[in-house]
């Protein structure tokens, strides 16, 4: 072969490893631009993973307070059951048979004790409907009974019953002290009460009607 057609074939071998360079770091690019956006695509994944997680853990918190609030409701609700059932079971007590709760024997009073009994039952128990201010005025008349005080002395025994601003009545304290005075008694014995939602610590548990608790 003479020198020229070395030289040329020499150029083509040259020419072709550029081109074959030229190709190898075109690949090269291509993959580096590749591996960028694969980053890039899991660098968003990731984010969307983060915001998704603090998306779930934010429902957990929110799911965890609501079970709790449904527990606590579901416990009330157990309370709330078991005072009705309570006050029914008192119901039931008074209405069986009605006369059998009134004795023979009539309750006399002075007219400032009858004066007396109105007003605490006003004060105590003005929204428990006649029985309710029956029973509190049979506390009363149940301690007079068992420590020989007056209706005076036991209504204004310290810490016992609240006489602030007492005075006023209406027809429903009328018509339970007529009931207590004719004989009516559905206290059991009853000599304390609690409307603070259970029994107080005084007495042995009776009975709950309506918003109180009564204890002989």
């Amino acid at each position: 072969m003479s020198e020229r057609g070395a030289l040329v074939g020499g150029l083509i071998t040259v020419a072709a490893l550029v081109l074959g360079a030229s190709a190898i770091a075109g690949k090269f690019v291509a993959q580096e631009q590749q591996i960028t956006e694969l980053h890039q695509q899991m660098e968003s994944m990731a984010a969307t993973a983060a915001e998704r997680e603090a998306e779930l853990r934010h429902e957990i918190v929110v799911l965890t307070d609501q079970k709790d609030a449904l527990e606590l409701d579901v416990a009330m609700l157990k309370e709330e059951n078991t005072a009705l059932m309570e006050e029914l079971s008192y119901l039931h007590y008074i209405l069986d048979d009605p006369m059998a709760l009134f004795s023979e024997e009539l309750i006399e009073l002075t007219p400032e004790d009858e004066r007396l009994l109105m007003g605490i039952a006003m004060n105590e128990a003005g929204n428990q409907g006649v029985i309710g201010k029956a029973l509190v005025i049979l506390t009363v008349l149940n301690r007079c009974e068992r420590t020989g005080a007056s209706v005076r002395d036991i209504i204004y025994a310290p810490n016992q019953y609240y006489t602030v601003g007492m005075g006023g009545y209406d027809e429903e304290c009328e018509i339970a002290l007529l009931m207590v005075c004719a004989g009516w008694d559905g206290s059991q014995g009853s000599r304390f009460f609690c409307s603070a939602g259970g029994y107080n610590a005084y007495g042995e548990p009776k009975f709950r009607y309506r918003d109180h608790w009564f204890s002989a």
